[in-house]
């Protein structure tokens, strides 16, 4: 039977968090993740990490033990450690049974007690074949009541017995070889509840459970850091691709890529898909929609200080691609969106320095295009130290001294001189959808594991903002794989890369076919993805 953690995720104010990602490891060195169960009799299971269905709070079933949840869901990240699940507060403690010494053979149920190994141990969960104080895992089915007593000192020596009988003659075989194949890693995770042993390619004994928790037989397990060395690994391994320009395959079962050659992208199959920058896929824009806030009527002594149009706000929902400045005379400038928090108080959002020709409008892309928020209230702006801009001598503006680029108040909000500005935005937000063509990752692999590298100007939500699937049949059928946050990636010009990763997720529930592939996808924000990273185990 499985014990069931459940709980309402708020935030530091109270409000309560829909749908984060939750992780389930246990506490003990390589924090291994746990297998998580659906209900009580663990009659389905559940990935890992997961994502719960709108509106519902997070739950799960998980054998009794000590365990380290982490829940997150973009800047949100909270640690639960050393949880406790098990069964033992649910009913009075049922009477001990005892049950002499244990046997490989006997189904044990429930508090029944037994010895091994010179100690004595109540069953906390029925087993079989589990042996309390040597099986790996054997604290989720036993409790250990007696611990061995230490050896007594040495007795006296006792008379020489009698002399024994002559043995049978020998069968000529004078001894035996356990013959293992050396492999690394082990070939598959063995089924739920169940050990698997096999030799390395050190020549060395390692047995493995079900969520390919790996230890040496006699030796240290996997040291502490281990899954943070692989991921560095992963992470070392695109940056090699964006070095050489291409991707690579550092061993038959991983491939890093960086975009910069689109051989294994399946570009003909995608969809919204802008490959005009290399080294990253993106999100196609749709032509863009010109609005202008304020036309020029007039010159003015403006210069050396930050001001935005008010005379109307930038449309929430929408992707601005370029923003527009009228100037008769050629000059320097710096262009802005920023938004409004209250009266007197801006943020900016994009700022970025644009060099315009002169003779009237001229229109300036973006660094990145920016994904207009639902909510809030945004404006246009500039600021140029070239004396007497063009402008629009009576219009709604906002104003402060200055090359404002972060967060101020002081403003003054008035109707007198302002820039005249406009900005292009697209119709609608593009979602791409685009996969790998087939990975060439020797064998059929029966659990994937992801890395991804992906920006975006106001920060990407895993699982909202950018998604992504494993397939072992071609791309005919797909399971989605839960991204959680790991940590920032900075990159050369000051640039912060975001980099996400995904747990162990099964495969075997699709026959294999041809090929494994990964599917990337976006939803609602021009995000960038700069690199991927696939291990796929067989």
């Amino acid at each position: 039977m499985f014990s069931r953690w459940e709980q309402t995720v708020v935030d530091e104010f109270g409000n309560r968090i829909d749908q984060p990602t939750v992780r389930v490891e246990r506490e003990q060195i390589g924090l291994p993740l746990a297998p998580l169960k659906t209900d009580k009799e663990g009659s389905g299971s559940l990935s890992n990490p997961f994502t719960p269905a709108p509106g519902v709070d997070p739950m799960f079933y998980a054998s009794g033990g000590l365990y380290r949840i982490t829940v997150s869901k973009g800047a949100y990240s909270r640690v639960y450690r050393d949880v406790p699940l098990g069964s033992a507060a649910a009913t009075d403690s049922p009477p001990l049974i005892p049950s002499g010494f244990w046997s490989a053979e006997i189904q044990y149920d429930t508090s029944q007690v037994v010895v091994a190994g010179g100690a004595t141990y109540a069953a906390s969960a029925p087993s079989v074949g589990v042996e309390p104080g040597v099986t790996e895992g054997w604290g989720d089915a036993w409790t250990l009541l007696v611990a061995k007593a230490e050896q007594g000192d040495k007795g006296d020596k006792g008379d020489k017995g009698d002399k024994g009988d002559k043995g049978d003659a020998g069968d000529g075989i004078t001894g035996g070889v356990l013959a293992l194949t050396l492999r690394s890693p082990a070939p598959t995770l063995p089924p739920a509840g169940e050990m698997q042993l096999f030799a390395g390619t050190d020549k060395k004994i390692y047995t493995q459970d079900e969520d390919g928790f790996t230890q040496q037989i006699g030796g240290d397990p996997l040291p502490p850091g281990y899954e943070q060395l692989l991921t560095s690994v992963g992470v070392i391994a695109m940056q090699l691709a964006d070095v050489i320009n291409f991707a690579q395959v550092p061993s038959q079962d991983r491939f890093a890529d960086s975009f910069d050659a689109l051989t294994y992208v399946d570009v003909a199959a995608a969809s919204n898909l802008d490959t005009s920058a290399p080294g990253l896929l993106k999100p196609t824009t749709s032509a863009g929609t010109t609005a202008t806030i304020a036309t020029a009527n007039g010159t003015a002594g403006i210069q050396n200080i930050t001001m935005f149009a008010r005379a109307a706000a930038v449309q929430n929902s929408v992707v601005v691609n370029t923003i527009g400045a009228y100037s008769a005379t050629a000059r320097a400038m710096e262009l802005k969106i920023a938004l409004r928090n209250s009266a007197g108080n801006y943020s900016v959002v994009v700022n970025f320095a644009a060099s315009h020709p002169g003779g009237g409008w001229a229109d300036f892309s973006l660094p990145v295009p920016y994904a207009v928020p639902a909510s809030g209230t945004y404006y246009i702006g500039a600021y140029t130290t070239v004396a007497n801009p063009d402008v629009n001598t009576a219009t709604p503006r906002a104003w402060l001294s200055g090359n404002q680029v972060g967060t101020a108040g002081g403003y003054t909000e008035d109707a007198v001189q302002g820039f005249a500005l406009r900005y292009t935005h697209s119709a609608s937000i593009n979602n791409l959808t685009v996969s790998t063509t087939g990975l060439p990752l020797v064998g059929a692999p029966d659990v994937m594991h992801g890395l991804l590298l992906a920006r975006h100007a106001s920060g990407v939500t895993p699982d909202v903002d950018v998604l992504l699937d494993f397939s072992r049949n071609n791309g005919g059928l797909w399971v989605p794989a839960p991204l959680v946050k790991l940590r920032d990636v900075p990159v050369a010009g000051g640039t912060a890369l975001t980099l996400f990763g995904t747990g162990y997720v099964d495969l075997t529930g699709h026959a294999f076919a041809t090929a494994a592939k990964v599917r990337m996808r976006t939803a609602n924000k021009v995000v960038e993805i700069h690199g991927l990273f696939a291990y796929g185990l067989t």
